[in-house]
Parts: C-alpha cells; structure tokens; sequence
C-alpha cells in the first residue's frame, strides 16, 4: 500500500469517527484531532463473553505513604508548594522540584487513571489559570485521595442512608463494627461483608483491615432506580449517599477553604471533586452497576479495567503507558468560565453540571446493565474494541469537563469574592 493510500484511508477512518461522535454528542470540533487514527469509530454488536469473576479493584493508583508530601496532602494537611527557586524553611513547606517528584509518583502506576485525567485538566486549565501549576500536587493528591479518604469530620456512616444502621435488620452500632472489620452478630449480611473485606485485605497484602469502610461507594449517580440518588445494592437494604450531593460537598468544602486563604486545603478539596466528575465518565457509576467482590458487589467493571493495562497494540505508544493515555489534553481547547454560576443558583449549576456528564455516559453500556443508545443493548464484559470506543468519546470529555469545573470555580470565586488567581 503507498503511503498517499494509506493517508487517504486513515483520513476516511476519522471522518467517519469523527461524524458518528458528533451525531450522538454534538462534539465541538476541539475534540476530533483526539480521534485520529482510530479504526472506524462503531461500537461491536457481537454478543459480549461472560463476565469473569473478581475481587475489589478501583481505578485510582495507590495512597501515598502517610509521610511523603502527597500523603500528607491527602490527608488534609496544609502543606505549601513554594515557586520554584526556593528552599523550604519549615516542615509545612515543599520545594516545587520535590513537588513535581511527588506528582510523578504519583502517576506512575497503571491504575492512576484519575491523576492523570486530573493532570491532563491542569494542563488544559492553567493557560488560564498558572496558579495551578503550583496546586499540581494537592490536585492530583485529592484525585488520588478520593477512594481512601473521607473529607474532614466524615465518617462511614455520613454517607449511607437509612433508618436503621444503614443495612436493613442492623442497628447503627451493628454497622459501625461491621465497616471498621470488627466482631459482628449481625448475620448473613455482616458476615458475607466480613468475608469480602478480610479477603481483599489478604489477596493485596494490604494492612488496612476496613476496606470496605472507604468513601468510594458514593461516586454513584443512579438515574433509574432512586433518580438522582446514590448507589443501591441488597434490594436497596443498603443505599449510599450520590456522587452529585458528594461534589456540592467538596465544592463547599473547597470555598470555605479558599474564601480563609487556606489555599492547600481547597486545591486538595477540588481534587477529589475532580474524582468525582471523572467517576461520572464511567458508565458503571450511572447505571448502578458497582464493581468489586463477587457475591453482593458483583464484578469487575471492564472499562476501568481496560483503561488501567497497557496491552491495546491498535495505537502506538511505550508499553508502559496504560491505555487511558492514548487520549490527552493536546487536541483540546481550553475551558472558557461560565459566568452564569451565581451564588443564588450554585446549586441547581452544579446539578445541571454533573446530570449532562451523566446522561451521556448513560447511553453505554456497562457489565451488568445496559446503556440507552441503540447499539448498547447487551450485557456482559466488554471486548477491548468496545473499551476503546468508550474510552475515545468518555476520556477526552472527562479531561474537558475536569478542566471546566476548575475553570468555573476559580471564575466564581474572583466574581464574588474578589479572590483573582489568574497570576
């Protein structure tokens, strides 16, 4: 084949990639470059195979050692970056060498797919906003830190819902022991959660013995069963707090912090926001489908799965790159602020906000449920052709998105506030 050939059918591949993102999400045009080269954007009908079973897994990269600065970053200490030049002169502050150090830890894992989505926003955000640059760390710490650690003062219970103890038949004490990985009488549901968490703990060698006691089972938005409510699992005898209630949380938390000058902490808060937003990229996350023991938290979701291995060979890159990192900010424009977010509608602004990232991950579809587009409506574990189509559309959008949130903040808080961080 000669090359002007071979142009002529990769160009015929993105024009058709590109024609079929826009007829179903009306894509601006910053977004077709990220398709170049992609092998004609359709999505398998092929029934998929059955889903394997596996344990607990998240897509986030390990939490940082409690010591290392991202550790302590995510663990809400108000740890300063200082520019670059100078030399720390306190234990609360950190070179911008080191800082740049500790953010490449914290990407390097395979599974660190929410640090660098966050880091890619940056990126896309800061020509806007350079002061991000020196907040890369807390950032990317609060993406990392989401999955592990509850926000100042909160607790297990603070995110599940219910009368009693939160799992039906348990009173509130039964479910506190339950969660910490404590002696429990509480029967089949207690015992089978013991199980779950006691086997996580001894197939990851880890030494946390509360697994399952983590803020992660609130990065749900269930649009058909409780409408904007969180995740439901049990018959709906255990029911957690939504990812949308979870992020006007962290937008409040974030401008408390800022509003005080207390610059470290809000730029950690916006991070695990940024989470949070990313999570509703993932079809799972709106469609009610969790992923981890098999038994009561079903399987392995396939897209993060796939996101997280570095084993696609249709695109070229080094092989240690996960999969995730075929799509970057590059191609993409830069947010501009909504000046319509006001304080008398924040709100209803950031429920609009979140619903628009979830109605459009809803249309694929995920292991155990089905998505509303056409084409979507099998279940079972996705092929690798299907993961790749998903993540083309949903990876650029959850970079976009990231940095819009961002952008929409900062732009907030220098209207009210007068807090200018554009230097």
């Amino acid at each position: 084949m000669s090359a002007l050939r071979f142009k002529q059918g990769v160009a015929r591949r993105f024009e058709r990639a590109a024609e079929f993102v826009r007829g179903m999400f009306d894509f601006p045009l910053a977004f077709e470059p990220a398709f170049a080269g992609v092998p004609g954007a359709y999505l398998p009908r092929e029934k998929p195979a059955p889903c394997d079973t596996h344990v607990m897994k998240f897509n986030t990269g390990p939490l940082q050692p409690q010591r290392s600065s991202a550790g302590r970053i995510a663990r809400w200490e108000a740890l300063e970056v200082l520019p670059p030049g100078q030399s720390p002169s306190d234990k609360n502050q950190v070179s911008c060498r080191d800082a740049q150090v500790a953010v490449s830890a914290l990407r390097k894992p395979l599974t660190s797919s929410h640090e660098y989505l966050t880091y890619e926003a940056v990126k896309l955000t800061s020509t806007l906003y350079p002061i991000l640059d020196q907040y890369l760390l807390h950032l990317v710490s609060g993406a990392n830190a989401e999955d592990f650690i509850f926000s100042p003062g909160e607790e297990m219970e603070s995110i599940c819902h219910g009368d009693r103890g939160r799992i039906t038949g348990m009173t509130r004490a039964d479910f506190s022991a339950l969660v910490a990985g404590k002696d429990s009488s509480s029967g089949v549901t207690g015992t089978v959660f013991q199980w779950a968490s006691s086997l996580w703990n001894w197939l990851t060698g880890g030494g946390d013995s509360d697994a399952l006691n983590r803020p992660y089972f609130a990065h749900f938005i269930d649009l058909v069963q409780s409408g904007e409510g969180g995740l439901s699992i049990l018959d709906g005898g255990l029911r957690f707090q939504s990812a949308l209630t979870r992020l006007e949380l962290y937008w409040n938390i974030a401008s408390s912090y800022l509003t005080k000058e207390d610059r470290p902490r809000a730029f950690c808060a916006l991070g695990h926001a940024l989470h949070l937003i990313q999570d509703l990229h993932v079809p799972a996350h709106v469609h009610n489908d969790i992923h981890g023991p098999t038994i009561i938290l079903g399987k392995l979701d396939s897209l993060e799965v796939w996101c997280g291995n570095p084993d696609y060979q249709d695109i070229r890159r080094s092989p240690d790159e996960p999969n995730i990192r075929i799509w970057n900010s590059k191609p993409l424009a830069p947010p501009v602020p909504d000046s319509s977010w006001t304080y008398e509608d924040i709100e209803s602004r950031l429920r609009a906000f979140a619903l628009k990232i979830a109605f459009r991950s809803q249309c694929f579809r995920s292991v155990d449920v089905e998505g509303t587009a056409d084409t979507q409506k099998t279940t079972g574990k996705l092929t690798d052709a299907e993961c790749f189509h998903q993540a083309g559309v949903l990876v650029p959008w959850a970079i976009v998105d990231s940095a819009q949130f961002l952008a929409n903040f900062l732009d907030y808080h220098k209207r009210l506030y007068g807090i200018n961080l554009t230097a």
